[in-house]
């Protein structure tokens, strides 16, 4: 999903961190500059540490594509989104996006959505 140029928006909270340093990692191997659009201030230092160029919402008409983490993920495929505090932002940003990826690790796994995270 990553190429030169790219608008990338980010997201918050754990999985979001990894994504950050992905990006970073993508970007410093293959001498990428993409420009980011946060979710939350966390995620934005974390990327501005990494050497991710970031801008708030307002600059950005569209973004190419979105990256956020899933609270609750089922054996279906079926997901939680939104049990942080950034939900709002979250909306915004995915919104502005042409493609929204959520990424999960193996702890967001559960039997049956709302085990984490109220319905």
């Amino acid at each position: 999903h990553l190429k030169d140029g790219m608008r990338i928006g980010l997201g918050s909270g754990s999985t979001a961190r990894h994504v950050v340093d992905h990006v970073a990692d993508v970007c410093q191997q293959k001498g990428w500059s993409v420009l980011c659009c946060t979710t939350s201030e966390a995620t934005e230092q974390h990327a501005i540490r990494r050497g991710l160029e970031t801008r708030p919402l307002e600059f950005f008409t569209k973004l190419d594509v979105a990256i956020d983490g899933a609270d609750e993920v089922d054996p279906e495929l079926q997901l939680v989104k939104g049990g942080g505090g950034a939900l709002l932002r979250e909306k915004y940003v995915e919104l502005q996006s042409d493609q929204f990826v959520v990424v999960a690790h193996s702890q967001k796994k559960v039997a049956t959505l709302g085990t984490t995270y109220k319905l």
